[in-house]
């Protein structure tokens, strides 16, 4: 599935714009009278394949994968396109403010358009796609957008369409419900159903629930890394491999529990999951509700609490059987979803057999380096792709956490949360196979080097025999000419702004041959920077400073000279270097009347540093 066509007519700073995504298609919107009711608003949709040559129309990228670029300066409104994409704020939308998108899947195009009450004629000659190949956007099944950003926003919203896979993002949700869970427990329980994003926290609970939610997330990531290398054999282009695996639990539950016992960690997993689960259904209910119910939810509470191996002394076997006949014996209330806790029983058995397994892989290395009871330093060989697996279920509670004994960069980290998070999506909907993945400036924490090998990296990614059978469209920001050196003029879209401050698109005015462009040509291209010389402005004017001193008609005093010599001889590009070099000769060359000691003082100066 690929997007093909965006018109917005009036979105934040973005007035009566069209972009068009795929060069290989000619679209025609416009508005028109309705024919059966002149009050309402009509448009005529028309869409053409472009005549190309067949060279033209091949994909450079694998067949199921389409790369598109939106550059422009700061401000131009390159996220709000990717909000329009992503139908981020939609629903805030007036009548007049028309976004309409046409997307390809397969030989069929699908259109969609934010106002259902407009009247959409489609029109169909012998050049252009048929009408019954052109239908409404709710006849697209199995597809969903991926949004991801390195940018902290609140502007991250989630629906069922969308999955929001930005690390900020998830940290936000996962601080949220500690916040929530700190007031249950602290104060008024009813106040908790009132908290939202925007709630005004004190800083110190504030603190506290972003350090907690942010060491959760990146745990969350390297558990999936993990499992990304079991399953697909990938991992990013990073030269720094993973070895060893430190598990802990963090929990406050788990204070006094030996991690390397088997029993006491899987009672305290049980009693972790089951308390939250009463916590929640107790919320769900209103004073008088909890007056009959309240005792048979504290009753099974009491049950575990008795039966699991947790502050004994003697060690006693967990008795899944006995638990699954107590929880059985209360459904009876509507307060229990006994379908629920009977999974949760099942994938907490089989995280006990699983652990089992990676406690005697430990137990029998003779190079085990640590028996700390709260703390595992593990070979990554240990961590079995069924071992991770059994983890998955009880991230969200904050259990555990595995982490790998290696220090990454910012970058790498960003690197590796991208491609991880992705893979968690695609194995979370395994009936999904049309992505579009919308990426909001990707090499804001990348080294170069890394910007230079994004697009084959997740090409490479998307290529793996995994998704062979999957469709993807990459749409992405960008101000990296090495991003933008790998992809096709055609495949770029450059806003500008215009002289009322709306975007602008100038696809149609601008051509740079950007494939395999030198990075140094791209900057120097007016739309990227409207100097001919893409230095530092500070230098620039250090230069341009040496060059009016150069030009004067008076002669250098002392202090000029050791400037000019100065800025020209740290000038890193050769060619201005030695245009520069040149004016300073012939500066001195004609100038006359120089005491004989500064010439002198200059001259050694300037010959130590030109040797």
């Amino acid at each position: 599935m690929k997007l093909i066509y965006l018109k917005i007519q009036k979105y934040k700073n973005i007035e009566d714009i069209e972009l068009v995504f795929d060069q290989n298609h000619e679209v025609t919107l416009l508005h028109m009278e309705d024919k059966k009711d002149s009050k309402k608003k009509a448009f005529y949709l028309e869409i053409k394949n472009k005549e190309k040559q067949d060279s033209e129309k091949l994909n450079i990228f694998d067949c199921n994968v389409s790369f598109n670029a939106i550059v422009g300066e700061n401000g131009t409104g390159k996220t709000n396109v990717l909000e329009t994409i992503c139908n981020l704020n939609q629903e805030k939308l007036s009548e007049d403010n028309l976004i309409f998108k046409v997307y390809k899947k397969d030989d069929i195009y699908y259109y969609l358009i934010n106002d259902n009450d407009k009247t959409l004629y489609i029109h169909s000659s012998s050049d252009s796609i048929k009408e019954e190949k052109i239908k409404p956007f709710e006849e697209l099944s199995s597809y969903s957008t991926i949004f991801y950003s390195e940018i902290p926003t609140k502007n991250v919203i989630e629906y069922r369409q969308l999955k929001n896979i930005s690390f900020w993002k998830e940290v936000q949700k996962v601080q949220l419900k500690y916040i929530k869970k700190h007031i249950n427990n602290n104060f008024n329980k009813e106040s908790v159903l009132y908290l939202d994003e925007d709630y005004d926290f004190n800083s110190e609970i504030e603190e506290v629930s972003l350090n907690y939610s942010i060491n959760k997330v990146k745990s969350e990531m390297q558990l999936n890394q993990l499992y990304l290398e079991h399953e697909l054999k990938y991992y990013p282009n990073i030269e720094k491999k993973i070895n060893k695996v430190l598990f802990e639990v963090t929990h406050e539950k788990f204070a006094q529990v030996d991690i390397h016992n088997v029993e006491e960690v899987t009672s305290c997993i049980i009693s972790i999951v089951f308390s939250e689960y009463i916590d929640e259904s107790l919320l769900k209910y209103d004073k008088d509700s909890l007056k009959e119910n309240k005792q048979t939810l504290l009753g099974l509470k009491d049950f575990l609490d008795e039966n699991l191996n947790i502050g004994l002394e003697e060690e006693r076997k967990i008795n899944f059987q006995d638990i699954r006949k107590e929880i059985k014996s209360i459904t009876y209330t509507d307060l229990i979803d006994y379908e629920f806790l009977n999974n949760k029983l099942k994938d907490i058995k089989l995280f006990e057999d699983e652990y089992t397994k990676f406690i005697e892989r430990i137990e029998n290395d003779i190079d085990i380096e640590d028996d700390n009871e709260s703390l595992i330093i593990a070979k990554k060989r240990f961590c079995t792709k069924k071992f991770i697996e059994s983890l998955f279920p009880f991230i969200k509670y904050g259990i555990f956490n595995l982490k790998w004994e290696l220090e990454l960069s910012t970058g790498e980290e960003s690197l590796m949360y991208f491609f991880s998070r992705l893979f968690q999506t695609f194995r979370k909907n395994p009936s999904i196979k049309n992505y579009i993945i919308v990426v909001d400036e990707i090499e804001a924490y990348l080294h170069p080097n890394w910007q230079k090998n994004f697009i084959k990296s997740i090409n490479d990614f998307l290529k793996l025999k995994e998704f062979e059978d999957y469709n993807f469209n990459i749409i992405m920001t960008t101000h990296s000419p090495f991003v933008l050196s790998d992809l096709e003029d055609k495949d770029i879209i450059y806003l500008e702004k215009n002289e009322n401050g709306y975007s602008k698109n100038s696809s149609n005015e601008i051509v740079i041959d950007t494939f395999g462009s030198n990075i140094h040509e791209l900057l120097s291209h007016s739309f990227f920077m409207d100097d001919e010389l893409p230095i530092g402005t500070f230098a620039k004017s250090k230069i341009e400073e040496v060059i009016k001193l150069l030009n004067k008609n008076s002669e250098l005093i002392q202090e000029e000279h050791l400037l000019c010599i100065k800025i020209i001889s740290i000038i890193g590009e050769p060619v201005l270097q030695e245009r520069l070099w040149s004016m300073y000769h012939s500066k001195i060359k004609n100038s006359e009347s120089k005491s004989k000691s500064n010439l002198l003082e200059i001259k050694e100066y300037l010959e130590k540093q030109t040797k």
